[in-house]
């Protein structure tokens, strides 16, 4: 999927052959991080499928994944004791996150994970944790 941005940036780069390898780094980077969206969308709903069990697992996902979403600290050491499948996914989770587009099936941003907790009727339960003071 191509948006009007990086139609934009080719345009631009046949227009200044000097900026060509800039720009070509760029529509890649650019490329990566749509792709490791789309990756993250299925991770993302396995993890809140994981934190609807509130174990251990679910808390410690609960807090990095609020710490992703509004900025509170949370170790990241809580990720060690996490499976590794579920860590796994919470790596791919990382990467893709902060990526929108107009493709709404590809954003993975503040929206979709507050979309994909409310999916699993968490929300009230997952915000709890900002109140926590430690």
């Amino acid at each position: 999927m191509t948006d009007s941005f990086d139609l934009a940036l080719k345009r631009a780069a046949k227009e200044r052959p000097e900026i060509a390898d800039s720009v070509n780094r760029q529509l890649k980077t650019r490329a990566d991080m749509r792709q490791a969206a789309i990756i993250a969308k299925p991770a993302l709903a396995r993890l809140v499928d994981v934190m609807t069990h509130r174990t251990g697992q679910g808390y410690k996902l609960r807090a990095l994944l609020y710490s992703l979403y509004n900025g509170k600290p949370a170790s990241l050491l809580e990720a060690l004791g996490l499976d590794w499948c579920i860590r796994q996914d919470l790596c791919l989770v990382w990467l893709g996150f902060g990526w929108e587009s107009a493709q709404q099936s590809e954003n993975c941003f503040y929206a979709a994970l507050k979309d994909e907790v409310n999916r699993a009727q968490l929300w009230a339960w997952f915000i709890e944790e900002g109140g926590k003071c430690e």
